[in-house]
């Protein structure tokens, strides 16, 4: 135990896509980024300083939210390369084919949750664990508030830490509004952008060379990423 350690993570996600039962879009993306709680704050002045001068060029005003859909396919390219040259960024992205669930999506928070569960299981838990082998991780969650429900806000963070209690993880979610966190954008930007690439991927003919998939890593549920290539 003594050479047990505390490392801190922070996690930060959007979605796109729809999830409710109702929806005919065939892809649901949870995407985003983690990090050491330590590179946060420079991962996110980068991307903020980045996406400034884009607006500025805009002419919007300081207060707009400019979203990942309303953008240019060069502005998305200035963005991503932001992010993916900054010390410690992780990119992610889990892609949820609906079309394939054998299941019919009754109760949205459910079914995110279990998602979620996945996406960790999937990519973030085995690299943690890879890089801290004998270390209490705590991974703080920061998460878009726009279609969170009450009953959601608490949800996630208290089925994380019942199914992984008996493991060296612990879990904190954060509901953030996106339009006042940069963070969240960086996220909607991921998520947004792979998407895209499994909606029609004509759209970001000109994007898709520029993901990387060295610093942002894509898995699929059900099943594996079939013929995933950004190159």
């Amino acid at each position: 135990m003594m050479d047990q350690k505390f490392v801190e993570i922070n996690f930060f996600a959007d979605e796109s896509g729809q999830l409710h039962v109702n929806s005919q879009k065939r892809y649901f993306v949870i995407g985003g980024y983690y990090c050491l709680k330590s590179d946060s704050q420079l991962i996110a002045l980068y991307f903020k300083r980045a996406l400034k001068r884009i607006k500025m060029k805009r002419k919007m005003i300081k207060s707009e939210e400019l979203k990942t859909r309303d953008m240019e396919q060069e502005e998305k390219i200035k963005l991503l390369k932001v992010l993916q040259e900054s010390e410690g960024f992780k990119g992610f992205a889990i892609v949820i084919d609906k079309s394939r669930l054998k299941r019919k999506i009754s109760k949205e928070s459910i079914f995110y949750n279990y998602f979620i569960k996945q996406l960790l299981n999937d990519v973030i838990i085995p690299d943690l664990n890879f890089i801290y082998p004998k270390d209490e991780i705590y991974i703080e969650m920061y998460l878009d508030n726009r279609n969170t429900s009450i009953e959601h806000l608490k949800g996630l963070e208290d089925y994380l830490n019942s199914d992984f209690a008996m493991s060296n993880f612990h879990f904190s979610t954060l509901y953030r509004n996106s339009s006042h966190d940069f963070r969240i954008q960086a996220s909607d930007l991921i998520a947004n952008t792979i998407y895209m690439y499994f909606k029609d991927k004509t759209i970001i003919s000109e994007v898709i060379p520029h993901i990387d998939l060295h610093k942002i890593f894509v898995t699929c549920f059900p099943g594996f990423c079939r013929y995933l290539s950004f190159r």
